[in-house]
């Protein structure tokens, strides 16, 4: 099988693409030391209608990223890439992204109590990132405080990323403590400049709305077990939640989020790189 060294150190095998997936890797791969791309296109190029491992079908104009492709190894050996791409352009720097990770595996299993065991397979199903320190796994202490259950009467801290572009919106309301975060922190991998990274702690209840003046969503979330993420890469909220209510109409998403109660973020333009889509992860065991 072949094998990529992510940035994290780790080395991930991939089932051998198709001959048209490995062509797109080929230019992926290109791209990175390409310095006529930028960051912005070359997220068009993960996500065009024309990456053979995406849907084309879904959205007219995108390349959608369905479950089956979010299961698959290849999908990540491209999200590595355009992390390359932002390494090169001096956007992310690993040096500060390593100095984060500083539990290990049996240190994270401890404060997130839960088995050993669970923080690797969190780790395998990309659920928590590591970067390698030789062959121990390194985690982030603030991933590790937002993948254990709450114990505090408190749902566990979401991470949300949201962005700007002019014409499309994301706007929430909640009942909690909305914080910026650095732009390289967390579970979402890092965060094009453009974009605005939060972590809402000590919630209870979530209203978001997303989309256009012509097509616009709304979910409502409630705290809950499991670990989820609703996106449209590379924007999405992840956490433990439960979606409690969702609304495809968009005159009734409209007045569902109107009538929400809770502080109201700042009115952030959008841009929809794919459709919104939840992912629903496993329960994390005790051991």
């Amino acid at each position: 099988m072949p094998k990529h060294v992510l940035l994290s150190g780790e080395t991930l095998e991939y089932p051998r693409p198709t001959d048209a997936v490995a062509a797109y890797l080929a230019r992926l791969s290109a791209a990175v030391g390409d310095p006529t791309i930028d960051e912005h296109r070359f997220i068009e190029l993960v996500y065009s209608p024309n990456n053979p491992l995406l849907d084309p079908n879904i959205m007219p104009g995108r390349g959608t990223v369905t479950k089956a492709v979010l299961a698959d190894p290849t999908y990540h050996v491209m999200q590595d890439l355009l992390g390359r791409k932002r390494v090169a352009l001096g956007t992310l720097d690993m040096d500060k992204v390593r100095a984060r990770y500083s539990l290990t595996v049996k240190e994270a299993a401890e404060r997130a109590g839960v088995h050993e065991s669970a923080i690797r397979q969190a780790i395998a199903a990309h659920r928590l990132s590591s970067v390698k320190d030789g062959t121990r796994h390194m985690l982030d202490p603030a991933q590790v405080d937002a993948f254990k259950p709450s114990t505090t009467g408190h749902a566990a801290p979401l991470e949300i990323v949201h962005g700007s572009v002019p014409g499309k919106r994301l706007f929430i309301k909640h009942d909690g403590n909305l914080k910026l975060a650095p732009g390289d922190w967390g579970e979402l991998g890092p965060v094009p400049r453009e974009a605005r990274h939060s972590r809402l702690e000590r919630w209870t209840k979530v209203a978001v709305i997303a989309g256009t003046k012509e097509d616009a969503r709304f979910w409502e979330l409630a705290p809950g077990s499991d670990v989820q993420t609703i996106g449209f890469e590379p924007f999405a909220v992840h956490g433990r939640f439960k979606v409690v209510r969702q609304i495809n109409n968009t005159q009734q998403a409209r007045q569902a989020f109107k009538d929400s109660e809770g502080a109201r973020s700042s009115d952030v333009v959008l841009e929809l790189s794919h459709p919104v889509q939840v992912v629903k992860r496993t329960k994390q065991s005790a051991g």
